[in-house]
Formats: structure tokens, C-alpha cells, sequence
């Protein structure tokens, strides 16, 4: 791929990015945002190594809001809402996993589609 290739990837991911007016921001973010690089390599000088996989993530978090705070109605509230239950359970699976391996029973990575998406990772 190349950096010109990657560059349109990046613009059009900013293009489907949803940003809405309320009453704390002018722009604000209503979705996450990942940027995933899936990197496959082996070496040079030998075709017979064997191909590392490794993967980055890039993640800009749209952030919470009190919903007292940002007079959100209708359609922004239940974004709102989704938002911080997002980020609730995006909490909860760090939680877990920086937690000591006798208090991992359940990881809930499928909780939320970004917690889903993020599982490899």
C-alpha cells in the first residue's frame, strides 16, 4: 500500500467522521474513530522466514457527555447515550484486563462494537 493510498483511506474515514453541534462545542464528535494498520512482514533476505503479523491501532474517542450539561434532545441524546456507554464499556474491559489474571473470569469485549472491534488488539 502505498503512503498515497493510505492518505486516501484517511480522508475518506474523515469524511464519514460524525460531528454535530451542542451547547458545550461547536464540532463536537459524535462516533470513535480507528485507524488500523495490519502490518505483515519476512525477512529480506530470506522468503522462508516466517511472516510476523502485528497490528496498530489509532483510536480518537468521541468524548462523554452530561447530558445536563450539553441540553442534548432527541437524536444527540440518544448519541450522547451511546457515547457513554461506549466509553463505559471500553473502562470496564481495561479494568479486567490490567486486573490480575485471577480476576479475569470475563473480559466483556463483546459489549459494545468498539470493544469488539479493538479484541485482537
Amino acid at each position: 500500500t502505498s503512503p498515497q493510498q493510505i492518505h486516501a483511506l484517511i480522508e475518506s474515514g474523515k469524511h464519514r467522521r460524525h460531528i454535530s453541534h451542542t451547547k458545550m462545542n461547536v464540532q463536537s464528535s459524535r462516533s470513535h474513530t480507528i485507524l488500523r494498520f495490519e502490518i505483515e512482514s519476512i525477512r529480506a533476505n530470506d522468503p522462508n522466514s516466517p511472516i510476523r503479523w502485528s497490528a496498530l491501532n489509532l483510536v480518537d474517542l468521541a468524548g462523554s457527555e452530561k447530558q445536563r450539561d450539553a441540553k442534548s434532545e432527541g437524536q444527540r441524546l440518544k448519541e450522547g447515550g451511546y457515547i457513554n456507554m461506549s466509553l463505559h464499556i471500553l473502562g470496564k474491559v481495561i479494568a479486567k484486563l490490567s486486573s490480575d489474571q485471577s480476576n479475569r473470569v470475563h473480559v466483556p469485549f463483546r459489549e459494545s462494537k468498539l470493544t469488539r472491534i479493538l479484541e485482537p488488539s
